[in-house]
């Protein structure tokens, strides 16, 4: 019988067994725990009602819930801030001259304006921020219209001129969303959202990359880059945040399922009443006496946090009855759309 080399096989476990320590201690951490924390902190999105709950009755069908079981999250690749070239250069194309007015804000540092006979030009280079806004009121400015109305087609053209020859985005680079509508509701200035057939004025959505879901800010009716229409073509304003540069993450990242979207969805915040036409901090949760819930889809959040990761949420759409209003009035809320529970 041939004899057992126990000093050989000695070695070769030792071998092993340091293998497997050496593997353990030192393999690349897996990115679902790098990523983990920084998921479980809230949103970057003023939440005013964090002290008191408010009670949600959701109306969104399992059937309903039509969403992936896993996604990818999207890297900050680059944002170099607009300089002082590109910033004359941008309101160059837009026809302004001379020097802007300039100040320092608290939170968004240094902001350059320009005021004209018919638009107001804001560019902020902390963000990236451009902003161009009709100096007529809405209102004014559907009344006196005319009943001119043009193609969809024709309105993706001028949108497209505008971010591309006027605001320097890569046309390679820029991806239409969609299409939102508005009408002038309850004042003279207020825009509420509604179908294409009632229409005043059409909002066309884009971002700076070619994505599945859409990139919103922490404004739900606001994608990276919109900007808004008469039916006519008249631009009412451009409000865009200009040179981000994202990356999907390699692995994908398990999403909440519905019954854990249904359990959370009390924890959702709320962050538009009456389609941004009611100021938030101005009332107080009682004032909502019923929030239902009827829709939820999924978008990326624009949240300009230092992380330079941007997580998928939950867009959930409803309505509110609230205190003073006389019928509901539309809601949206954001959640968290990554399962982190492990």
């Amino acid at each position: 019988m041939r004899k057992i080399n126990f000093k050989i096989v000695f070695f070769v476990l030792l071998v092993l067994v340091a293998g497997i320590v050496f593997f353990v201690i030192f393999k690349p951490r897996n990115n679902t725990e790098q990523i983990t924390e920084s998921f479980r902190q809230n949103l970057n999105v003023p939440n005013y009602f964090q002290e008191t709950s408010i009670p949600i009755d959701n109306k969104i069908k399992k059937t309903d819930f039509d969403f992936p079981s896993s996604l990818s999250y999207l890297k900050q690749t680059n944002l170099e801030s607009l300089n002082t070239n590109a910033i004359n250069k941008i309101s160059s194309n837009f026809g302004f001259g001379g020097e802007p007015i300039t100040f320092n804000d608290v939170k968004n540092g240094k902001v350059f304006i320009w005021n004209g006979d018919n638009y107001s030009l804001t560019i902020i280079p902390k963000n990236n921020s451009v902003q161009l806004v009709s100096n007529s009121g809405i209102r004014s400015l559907i009344e006196n219209s005319g009943d001119k109305i043009i193609s969809d087609e024709e309105m993706e053209s001028i949108a497209f001129s505008l971010l591309t020859s006027k605001a320097e985005i890569d046309s390679n680079n820029l991806k239409f969303v969609g299409f939102s509508y508005f009408k002038v509701q309850n004042g003279p200035e207020n825009l509420t959202k509604t179908d294409r057939n009632n229409a005043q004025v059409v909002q066309l959505n884009y971002s700076e990359g070619d994505f599945k879901y859409p990139i919103i800010t922490t404004d739900p009716d606001k994608s990276q880059i919109s900007i808004q229409l008469l039916k006519n073509g008249y631009v009412v304003n451009l409000n865009a945040n200009l040179g981000f540069g994202f990356q999907e993450s390699v692995n994908k990242y398990p999403l909440k399922n519905y019954q854990q979207f249904s359990e959370e969805i009390g924890s959702s915040i709320l962050v538009s009443l009456n389609d941004n036409n009611v100021n938030l901090p101005d009332i107080k949760s009682s004032d909502i006496v019923n929030l239902t819930v009827e829709k939820a889809s999924l978008v990326y959040l624009l949240d300009f946090s230092d992380q330079k990761i941007y997580q998928p949420v939950f867009l959930i759409e409803g309505t509110a009855q609230v205190t003073n209003y006389k019928n509901p009035i539309n809601a949206s809320l954001y959640l968290p759309a990554f399962d982190v529970s492990e």
